[in-house]
């Protein structure tokens, strides 16, 4: 397996989801990417920056990754994924992934599923540098331990490729890094 063959899995349609070959082929790519993360050092992975809610079950978190305009273009140039550093949700840990075939996608894998849940999430992106967050996706997403552990979000700035996103007059890029928010809740 390689890191295209993944990304590939990660963008089935989910009506193909259901189908016990492509669960089978999914749960591969799931595997192949938790052993790469630990054959990789840990600055190998994106850091983050994570706002945990003070409640007492910590059901929400607001994730930030900040990515160089360096970082996307080797990214783009090599065709390469890359994988951020764990957070915790709850009682579960999750990290993001990042996806560079000719879109920009963003994924959101839980990384041992203890037990079945239900996250809202809204991802959003800085656009220009005295503006606030744009939500670029949002919605409800359940995360069944056996079937799906992965919410990928391909497409997240729409039809802006990956050669427009890094262009030198994105508007996405602020002072030469793209600033994107995870907002996640357990529903």
């Amino acid at each position: 397996m390689t890191m295209e063959t993944v990304s590939r899995y990660f963008e089935l349609p989910s009506c193909l989801l259901m189908n016990s070959e492509v669960q089978a082929l999914r749960k591969a790519a799931i595997r192949y990417l938790e052993n790469r993360r630990f054959i990789r050092r840990i600055s190998d992975c994106f850091p983050l920056r994570v706002i945990e809610a003070e409640e007492p079950n910590k059901r929400s978190v607001v994730v930030y990754l900040d990515l160089s305009r360096e970082e996307c273009v080797n990214m783009c140039n090599l065709g390469i994924n890359r994988c951020t550093q764990e957070f915790q949700l709850g009682k579960q840990k999750f990290f993001l992934w990042i996806g560079s075939r000719v879109y920009f996608t963003l994924a959101l894998t839980q990384r041992e599923p203890l037990t079945d849940i239900g996250v809202k999430y809204v991802f959003s992106a800085r656009k220009m540098p005295n503006e606030g967050f744009v939500i670029k996706r949002s919605g409800t997403f359940p995360f069944i331990s056996l079937y799906r552990r992965t919410l990928n979000i391909s497409r997240l700035f729409g039809n802006t490729t990956w050669s427009s996103l890094i262009a030198s007059d994105s508007p996405f890029f602020i002072n030469g890094t793209l600033h994107l928010r995870a907002e996640l809740t357990i529903s």
